[in-house]
């Protein structure tokens, strides 16, 4: 619930007009919080949760994803939740990633070949909702 609760409140903060500015101590302990919520030893209720509060506080996160060694912990996390046996995981780190690189393509270089091997393979086996969500960073 708490997962829940954070990514409604930072697509909520980003609705509106004048957002106000979330301090980077914020942001990290936000951004930990979500990260470990992702990690596959979570279940998957809550891993589903984590990717979406990601999802919600991507444009809160630029100075989480300048630093590499942050970029790194995110993009791994993200990258094996595509792995899940949940199908509603694999689809949110999906979407995640697209996000991401709308968001951030420019830190994504280290990412590609990871990316493109796992967007071809879901595309190619996995279920369709999936494979959507798969598509979705190539567009």
């Amino acid at each position: 619930a708490s997962l829940q609760c954070l990514g409604f409140t930072c697509e909520r903060v980003m609705e509106l007009d004048d957002a106000p500015e979330i301090s980077t101590d914020t942001t990290d302990r936000m951004l930990t919080t979500i990260v470990d919520g992702i990690r596959a030893t979570r279940p998957d209720n809550i891993r589903y949760a984590a990717c979406r509060a990601l999802y919600n506080s991507l444009p809160f996160t630029q100075k989480n994803m300048e630093r590499k060694q942050e970029r790194d912990t995110i993009m791994q996390t993200v990258c094996e939740a595509t792995q899940s046996q949940d199908p509603r995981v694999r689809s949110a780190a999906f979407e995640c990633i697209a996000s991401i690189a709308s968001e951030y393509y420019e830190k994504l270089a280290d990412y590609i070949q990871t990316i493109f091997e796992l967007t071809f393979n879901t595309i190619k086996n996995d279920e369709e909702d999936v494979a959507k969500g798969a598509m979705e960073f190539w567009s």
